[in-house]
């Protein structure tokens, strides 16, 4: 595959992944403030594990910002880190919710996919996205070692 046509299927894929994560963005601000104001007012671990796991998030956003702004092949370790954090916090935020029925819940929405695509969609596409970046960054950093 070229160079070029690697950059622009990068590129469409992280697009495609900002947009729902835009929206989950604005959401874990609006949670985050929350929580802290709580947390200010009655500290919990459970509420500083919350923070920690939006925090997470919000870091995954910015990786997909930086894969979207930045050349494919720059800062790849940084894009690295910031979307393999937001998978961890992706993964522990919905286990940590409501355990195993938020995967339940998840699993049970593929049953009526037409239904439920726009749901899906804005769970589903940020992490997925960021899981394939994360491969290609991982290859991109190999072959930039193997240089």
């Amino acid at each position: 595959m070229t160079s070029n046509i690697k950059k622009i299927i990068i590129k469409t894929l992280t697009l495609f992944g900002i947009m729902p994560a835009l929206y989950l963005f604005g959401i874990s601000l609006i949670f985050l403030f929350t929580l802290s104001s709580d947390l200010l007012k009655n500290p919990t671990l459970d509420d500083l594990i919350m923070i920690i796991l939006i925090l997470f998030g919000i870091c995954g956003f910015v990786g997909l910002s930086i894969q979207l702004v930045s050349n494919v092949y720059e800062k790849v370790k940084l894009k690295i880190a910031l979307l393999s954090l937001s998978i961890i916090g992706y993964f522990s935020f919905f286990t940590f919710t409501n355990g195993l029925q938020s995967w339940t819940n998840i699993f049970d929405s593929f049953k009526n996919f037409n239904e439920n695509f726009f749901e899906l969609y804005f769970i589903l596409a940020p992490i997925i996205i960021s899981i394939i970046l994360v491969g290609i960054n991982l290859e991109i950093q190999k072959n930039n070692n193997l240089r």
